[in-house]
């Protein structure tokens, strides 16, 4: 027991353990979900190099949807970086992941990042193996297509990569 700030009595001393839960691994219920995405979780800014190898591993394991949190990841360590880390961390044109629409989504997240900072994107992101011949709908929803059509940044929609809105959103 301890005595209350009051001075009028005493309250049993509360003691709660507190563990560092990375974003985007709580569902709406507060549930730590669990996924391949645990494992090797980047706790340092990592360069576009470092999240095409991470995304190629987790689409071999069969969780895109890891890959995805991967990627959403690197635009908040982009966005918390200073400017010689952001240099950094676009500046190795990444080998492919094994996806071509996660390559596009990857070039696409590059360049996004860049423009949200008033930064010229480095020139890898113009090649043409980042480009998708085919549209794709991250969501696969096809009632979410026109809200991904209408609220895509152009450096996705100018790949063939549509996201609905708030998919780039992070705590």
């Amino acid at each position: 027991m301890v005595p209350s700030s009051s001075g009028l009595g005493h309250h049993p001393l509360k003691v709660e353990a507190r563990v560092r839960i990375p974003l985007g691994l709580l569902d709406f219920h507060g549930n730590v979900m669990t996924s391949s995405y645990d494992e090797g979780t980047m706790w340092q800014a990592p360069n576009i190099q470092d999240v095409a190898t991470e995304v190629g591993q987790c689409l071999t394991k069969g969780d895109p949807s890891s890959a995805f949190r991967v990627i959403a990841r690197f635009l908040e360590f982009y966005d918390k970086a200073d400017w010689p880390t952001r240099e950094r961390m676009v500046d190795p044109r990444p080998d492919p992941t094994g996806s071509e629409r996660y390559d596009a989504l990857l070039a696409g997240i590059v360049e996004y990042a860049c423009a949200t900072h008033r930064v010229l994107a480095p020139g890898w992101v113009n090649d043409p193996e980042f480009f998708l011949d085919e549209f794709w709908f991250v969501s696969g929803l096809k009632s979410l297509h026109a809200d991904a059509i209408v609220h895509s940044p152009i450096s996705f929609k100018r790949r063939g990569v549509f996201l609905t809105q708030g998919a780039l959103t992070y705590a």
